[in-house]
């Protein structure tokens, strides 16, 4: 490790700080965690424009639509619409698109509404069909491999109560009720 002079950590000659989310509540002897909880529906914005596939660039001021959402690596989506899409191709960005020629850090085109994503990221979908307006009213993307029936983006914090903090890495599932499932990392 660079920052450690090359010896194993923890070590006591190069203290670091552990860094965790969660206050510690005495009430209930746990750590409340606020978190962000969507619906199925995980498209949060739409804008005007198209990826590039081959240029890693999305271009903005195009009559077409293309969809944004916050994808994890490893995660299976699938995204569609109440319409057949004819061209689909996919854009991972560090950023929400905002400006003219926004760079990406990759881009790729599809053969299915299906992707398992390659990179934690915010995904830029460019689904093109003749009856584009129909794409846009019905658009929607899920985690797994069938879409589900379109719903609006939804989107509300909560606050869940777990054994141990939360470190960097650490992903939280939350089935609405009492169940919480932590994988750490």
């Amino acid at each position: 490790e660079p920052y450690t002079n090359c010896q194993p950590s923890p070590n006591p000659s190069y203290p670091q700080e552990i860094r965790n989310i969660g206050v510690y509540d005495e009430a209930s002897g746990k750590y409340a965690v606020e978190v962000k909880v969507t619906k199925s529906n995980l498209c949060f914005k739409n804008v005007k424009g198209f990826v590039q596939p081959n240029g890693n660039y999305f271009q903005f001021g195009n009559s077409t639509e293309s969809f944004i959402f916050k994808a994890y690596k490893g995660v299976e989506y699938v995204f569609g619409s109440d319409i057949e899409i004819d061209r689909r191709v996919i854009g991972y960005s560090d950023n929400i698109p905002d400006k003219n020629g926004f760079e990406l850090l990759e881009s790729e085109y599809l053969s299915s509404n299906t992707f398992v994503s390659k990179h934690d990221a915010y995904v830029t979908i460019y689904a093109y069909s003749s009856a584009n307006d129909t794409v846009k009213e019905s658009f929607r993307v899920n985690v797994g491999k069938t879409l589900l029936p379109y719903e609006p983006y939804r989107e509300s914090t909560t606050t869940v109560y777990l054994d141990e903090p939360l470190r960097k890495g650490d992903k939280v599932y939350w089935n609405g009720g009492s169940k919480v499932r932590v994988e750490r990392y």
